[in-house]
């Protein structure tokens, strides 16, 4: 099947030689990993989001809806007051970031799922996950902002989370408390 363009078949034959031999670049699911000083550096400080098959149980159901600006906060019962503090002060060390602007909906529920298996398999305790704030709404809400509030509510490793500081996202992000479970 033929595309109808305004380009000329001139135009089109001059693109296809100048683009001849060339390919894709490979696909790199990566994002920014702060290392702790008593660990090997890694001179890419990146971590890969291991490839490994995740089961997708995050459910599409919202509960909940917020805005924009909305603050977000979550906690399991329990925790004590000087941590969830911590955690929204941002003074609990995220060793690891993602980033999903420009994600869709299953990337992202995918790229947050696999992003939670490898931190609790590295040993991070917390990241930052940057959904932002949504200028592909749907009736003035912000699509992976409340994605974000519902999947992360349903993960067993998550103890909290809470919106950034504005200094690291504000209302944008959420800093993420996982259990400090025994490396798999």
């Amino acid at each position: 099947m033929k595309l109808k363009t305004s380009l000329s078949d001139e135009d089109i034959a001059l693109f296809h030689a100048a683009m001849q031999g060339i390919k894709p670049l490979k696909k790199m699911d990566k994002v920014e990993l702060k290392i702790p000083a008593t660990q090997k550096r890694n001179p890419r400080n990146t971590l890969s989001i291991e490839k490994t098959p995740i089961v997708n149980e995050f459910s599409d159901h919202l509960t909940e809806t917020v805005t924009a600006e909305q603050v977000l906060f979550f906690a399991q019962p329990g925790l004590p007051a000087k941590l969830l503090r911590e955690l929204k002060h941002g003074k609990i060390k995220q060793s690891a970031i993602l980033d999903l602007h420009g994600y869709t909906v299953e990337r992202a529920r995918t790229a947050v799922a696999r992003m939670i298996n490898t931190c609790i398999k590295r040993g991070v305790r917390c990241l930052r996950i940057i959904h932002g704030k949504g200028r592909l709404q749907i009736n003035d809400q912000p699509i992976l902002k409340n994605q974000i509030n519902n999947w992360l509510r349903q993960h067993p490793a998550l103890l909290a989370f809470c919106s950034a500081r504005p200094a690291d996202g504000g209302a944008g992000a959420v800093y993420v408390l996982l259990k400090d479970l025994p490396r798999l």
